[in-house]
């Protein structure tokens, strides 16, 4: 069965009069927007025969329950999506766009929010003070519901980067990426965090570590580091950075007389200089000297740069 939305003829002019403001707003204030998806059909989806984008999000707003809708011109159809917490799996479709809303009941404030029915993948989250912003969520290791913040896989992306990329974040959230220090302090200042951290190297072994309290300062603390109470198999390789200041190549915050941040390029928690970065230059196996690369050294020693790594956070629950 389906449901008829608005516009037509006068009643289109005047509900035009009335959303004009929401489609100026759709990217900006109250939606956002995504060409070529389409919510995958489920039972928690309804397709609505509309004529318009600006009767679709106009009937998401008025559902409190709607987090996101698609919209096809072509088939005049409006899918609405009520799926606890924004659940909702997406596939690309040509003549579809994905109306997302940047406000609705229920949103999570980070992957713990997220239902474990919902697989692992990319949702957006709204943490306190935050218009909202996209995260990885792993939903499978160690009970799931981490909230990862770095990865590392392949070299694709460059990790040597200033400061302000830093700050902002980088690359893309299913592969590899950094999600930004202002949103690491947005997430671990509304809660306590824990930090998983998982490493790989080119023979497919792998490792961990663990720190029960995990924090990430403001900007004014230049992103100081609290990783606190290791466990795991991997050592604890952050135990040397722990307490210190972010820095980049075009910011030395560490206790150096140069800046380890050019002196073993990356970008991370410096002290003097290193036992840890993962987010070194990336090299097959083998750096070009000593405590260079994707390093974790109480795992591979001083000359291995990993294949792989994956740092994450999760909500502690009292």
């Amino acid at each position: 069965m389906k449901f008829c939305c608005f516009p037509y003829l006068a009643v289109l002019s005047f509900i035009t009069t009335l959303t004009f403001s929401l489609v100026n707003a759709i990217d900006e204030e109250t939606f956002e927007t995504k060409g070529s998806t389409i919510i995958v059909q489920t039972e928690n989806t309804t397709d609505v025969y509309c004529q318009s984008i600006i009767g679709c999000a106009d009937m998401c707003l008025s559902d409190p329950q709607c987090c996101v809708a698609s919209y096809s011109k072509g088939a005049s159809t409006c899918r609405i999506d009520t799926s606890e917490r924004c659940c909702v799996a997406f596939e690309t479709l040509d003549e579809w766009s994905l109306i997302q809303r940047n406000s609705y009941q229920g949103r999570p404030i980070d992957c713990n929010d997220i239902p474990d029915t919902c697989p692992s993948g990319v949702y957006k989250v709204f943490p306190n003070q935050t218009e909202g912003f996209d995260v990885y969520c792993e939903m499978n290791i160690d009970e799931g519901h981490w909230t990862v913040f770095q990865r590392r896989e392949n070299g694709d992306v460059d990790f040597y980067r200033g400061w302000n990329e830093y700050k902002s974040g980088f690359g893309n959230p299913n592969h590899e990426f950094w999600l930004g220090n202002e949103n690491l302090h947005s997430l671990t200042s509304q809660h306590n965090y824990e930090m998983r951290i998982d490493l790989i190297d080119f023979d497919g072994n792998t490792a961990f570590a663990k720190y029960k309290e995990f924090a990430i300062g403001d900007e004014s603390s230049k992103y100081k580091l609290t990783g606190n109470e290791y466990y795991g198999t991997a050592g604890n390789s952050l135990e040397h950075h722990n307490g210190h200041r972010f820095s980049t190549k075009d910011s030395d915050n560490d206790n150096h007389p140069s800046n380890c941040a050019t002196l073993f390029p990356g970008a991370w928690w410096f002290d003097y200089c290193v036992t840890s970065d993962l987010n070194g230059q990336y090299f097959l196996k083998t750096p070009d000297s000593a405590h260079r690369g994707v390093y974790w050294r109480s795992w591979k020693g001083i000359n291995y740069s990993l294949k792989g790594s994956l740092m994450m956070m999760r909500r502690v629950l009292n």
